[in-house]
């Protein structure tokens, strides 16, 4: 068990199927990953994610569309315009 190789799921109960079943998991404070940990931290953020899963889960799917939508719409910076940290809380020194 473990090792190099090793595979969680983000989702146990329902890794299979894209709903709000990791959101709820996040609610609860047992986020996989610790930028998403960080999200219930900062109130307004926990406000709009209880929002959404308390919501019909067509809501969940449009929120989802457009933050999806505007992720897409970020521009890559390349060269000297940016940097692929080592750590992503720190700049790289």
């Amino acid at each position: 068990m473990g090792g190099r190789d090793a595979a969680v799921e983000m989702d146990p109960g329902s890794f299979l199927t894209f709903d709000l079943g990791y959101y709820h998991t996040v609610l609860k404070h047992r986020a996989l990953f610790r930028s998403d940990a960080a999200l219930v931290t900062d109130a307004a953020a926990r406000a709009d994610i209880a929002g959404v899963v308390s919501s019909p889960p067509e809501v969940f799917f449009q929120v989802f569309a457009r933050s999806m939508a505007r992720l897409g719409a970020v521009e890559v910076k390349t060269g000297s315009q940016g940097e692929i940290r080592k750590h992503c809380a720190v700049v790289n020194s």
